[in-house]
This record gives C-alpha cells, structure tokens and sequence, in this order.
C-alpha cells in the first residue's frame, strides 16, 4: 500500500504500484502509530488550535490573502514566513468548519506582521479583545474617547527613525509630569495603544491610535480642556523626540472624541481585518497589505522594495500597548473569549485530516487551502478523499478517507479511542472494499 505519513518523516514522491494492495493478517494497521497519540494531542489540541490554526474568515478574503503570501514567500528576508501555512509541524493536517466558516491545523504560523494570514488572524483576536474590555469597561464605568496622535512627514524621512520618534515620545509623553497632573485632575485614565503604518505622497507616514479609558465622562468644558492639553503635550514631545521638522499641526495632530461602540476597531483602534481592499487606499495612504496586494496583483515592483522596507525595519515592534490598570478588565475578557472558544471548538469536530506526506505533496497546488475547505465544505471527507484521489492518485485518497474515518471516530474522549481503532482496523484490512 501507499505510504501512511503518519509518525514517518514525509516522502514527498507517490508510492510505485497505486497503494491498492491489501495488508496481511500479520501487518499492524497503518495508523496504529496514529492512535498511540491520540490521546496526547487531545491534550495539547487547545494550545494547538489557538497558535496554529487559520482564523475564520470569509473564503473569498482567505483566499485572497493566501494569494498574497503565496506571492511573497520567495522575497522575504524571513525564512518562517516562507513556510507559514504550507509546511506542517504535525503529522497530519486537519480542517475544522464553525458558522460554515472553515479552518486548518496543523501547519506553521510565522506570526509575522510582514505576512498577510498571520497578520489578519492577529488583528481579528485583538479586535475581539478591545471591544470585550471596552464594553465591560462601558458597563462598569461609561466613557471611551479615541485619538489619533499623527506627525509631519515627507517622502525623505527614515521609517525606523520616525517610527521609534513616535514611540518614544508617547512613551516620554504618559511618562511626564503634565500627564500625571492631568490624571490627578480627572482620575485615572486607561489606554490602548495601537501603532500604523501607512505610505502615501509624502512618503511613509507611522502615527498612533489609541483608546483612552477614563473613570468617568467629562463636561464639555473638561472635554475642550484634555483635548487641548492633550495636543500641546503631543506637540512637546514630537519636537523634543524627533524634531521640529515633524511638529504635528492643530487639525490633525491630536484628533481627540467621544468612541462610540462602532469606533473601537475601524475607527479608533486602527484594526479593521487586513482585506487589502481598494488599491487607491485611504487618505492617509496604502497599508502594508495594499502594498502587498500591488505587487503581487499588479506587478508593481516599487510597491515590493517598500513592503520589503516595511519587514526589514517593523519585524518585531509590538502591535498593541495596553496600560496596567486594564490587566483584570482584559483578563476578564480573555475568560469570556476563551470560554466561547472552547464551546466553538466542541461544537466543530475535524471535518477531514490529511496525512502529512499527503499534504507534502498536495500543499503545491494553486489554491490548495481554498479547495480543500471547498470540497470539505460540499461533501465532507469523502469528497475531500475524491479530490486528493485526482490530484495525487488513488493510494491518496485511501490514506486521506482512513485517517479522516478515524479522526471522525475519535472526538477526543478517551472512551472513543476503541471506536477509533476498530474503524482504523476496518479500513485496514478491507481496504479493496472502499469505494472512491
């Protein structure tokens, strides 16, 4: 028969022969490895899921931006990221589907911000979190304000140098005295700090957004009075950590209001999924992403040495800067997402599992994530096994509709590990008996 994939290392040629012999009486089943496991990755599947599976998004968005990492993987200077979502870590890859949303495990995730996937999965559970905590915090308190803390730039300016200048001079701004009288006038505020990127006419332009979280709402008068000292502050602080060249102005230098429920992630925050959207891009320019997507979509080779710029000198810095006092708000947060989470997981059994040598072969298919999930979605494993069969051969499809069958057996209670071997025994030994 074929090769099983499973707790081998991965051949990455198809079996001579077709895989369509049966196995003796005296040959082990080709899962048993298999099932010896189960019941430890049962254990570690939670942490798995959270760190190596897709986020669930809409196909058409996920098809697009594994089009653009697709695009990319040969020029990056990250040797992770031109394996992410293609080289497996497990010995077998498989899919999961929730709200008709689906999802794949198993494979690598750089968690770059310089890849497209990881990118969108990272801003989808942050965007998750800060609304969780700014309506606990709503509930518990009431007010949340957003600003946007910009600078002058222009097309000469050094990335790495304004984007450092940017954060320390927030960092030297919530660090300084005024910061601290201001707090003692109207009490303790917290914040979330998101920074951005984007490039335009006037070069690259890095500017923060952030959500403040005070402890309670402010007259207009205190509203005119924080907005303005907020400014001056902003104003101080670019001067003295980056240079009078880069002084913000008054329209837009410390744009400061009142966040309603619909502004913590588009507007507020910065975080809205990273779709690449239109190619013109926003009026502060086009994000990494639509950079991205320029070169990749339309060839434009100015467009790849920035988005390289954008990796070289970005890799690393934090997305997201979340002040002290907000720890329980967000753990309390955390708790609910994770709760969900959980109940999602349950109620979404693996839908299909592929063994890992299949997958070494298939993952070099055009689209190859996209028409899994499709033929998951439209005819479960079985159509999943058909179209591994075409692509690959029949020892594939065999080996994709027996691991499949045991994964469906096997639904992570140790009680269903007899259930699981005596489907991996059924398919074992009456392999010819299995229609394709």
């Amino acid at each position: 028969m074929g090769p099983s994939g499973v707790g081998i290392a991965p051949n990455l040629e198809p079996p001579q022969g077709g895989g369509s012999e049966r196995t003796s009486a005296t040959s082990p089943p080709p899962l048993a490895a298999l099932l010896r496991d189960l019941e430890a990755r049962r254990r570690i599947e939670e942490e798995e899921s959270k760190n190596s599976g897709e986020f669930e998004c809409s196909p058409h968005l996920r098809q697009r931006l594994f089009r653009l990492l697709d695009g990319y993987r040969e020029h990056t200077g990250i040797e992770r990221l031109a394996k992410c979502g293609r080289v497996r870590h497990q010995v077998e890859v498989t899919g999961r589907f929730h709200d008709g949303r689906g999802r794949l495990a198993g494979l690598i995730r750089c968690k770059s911000k310089s890849c497209p996937v990881c990118l969108a999965q990272r801003r989808s559970q942050y965007a998750e979190q800060i609304t969780r905590v700014a309506e606990l915090w709503r509930e518990e308190h009431g007010p949340v304000y957003m600003a946007t803390l910009t600078i002058r730039h222009g097309w000469s300016d050094d990335l790495p140098t304004t984007a450092h200048g940017v954060r320390e001079a927030w960092r030297k701004m919530i660090g300084g005295r005024p910061w601290k009288r201001l707090r003692e006038k109207y009490g303790e505020w917290q914040f979330i700090v998101a920074e951005e990127v984007t490039h335009g006419a006037n070069g690259w332009h890095p500017h923060l957004h952030v959500l403040f979280l005070p402890q309670r709402w402010l007259s207009e008068d205190e509203y005119l009075h924080v907005a303005g000292e907020l400014y001056e502050l902003w104003h101080s602080m670019v001067i003295r950590h980056i240079g009078e060249k880069f002084a913000p102005s008054p329209e837009h230098g410390a744009d400061f209001r009142p966040a309603s429920a619909g502004d913590y992630i588009s507007k507020a925050i910065g975080l809205e999924l990273a779709d690449p959207g239109t190619k013109e891009g926003r009026k502060s320019g086009r994000t990494p992403t639509q950079l991205l997507a320029a070169f990749v979509e339309d060839g434009d080779e100015e467009a790849l040495k920035l988005y390289q710029h954008f990796e070289a000198h970005m890799a690393g810095k934090k997305d997201l800067t979340w002040s002290r006092g907000l720890r329980d708000v967000r753990e309390a947060a955390k708790s609910q997402i994770k709760e969900e989470a959980e109940m999602e997981r349950d109620a979404a059994p693996v839908a299909f599992a592929l063994p890992g040598n299949v997958w070494d072969l298939w993952r070099h298919q055009k689209d190859a994530h996209e028409r899994l999930l499709n033929a998951a979605e439209s005819g479960g494993y079985v159509a999943v096994a058909e179209l591994m069969g075409r692509a690959l051969g029949d020892w594939a499809a065999l080996e994709t509709r027996q691991l499949s069958a045991v994964r469906d057996a096997f639904r992570g209670d140790p009680a269903d590990l007899k259930a699981a071997a005596k489907v991996a025994g059924e398919l074992a030994f009456e392999q010819a008996d299995i229609p394709f």
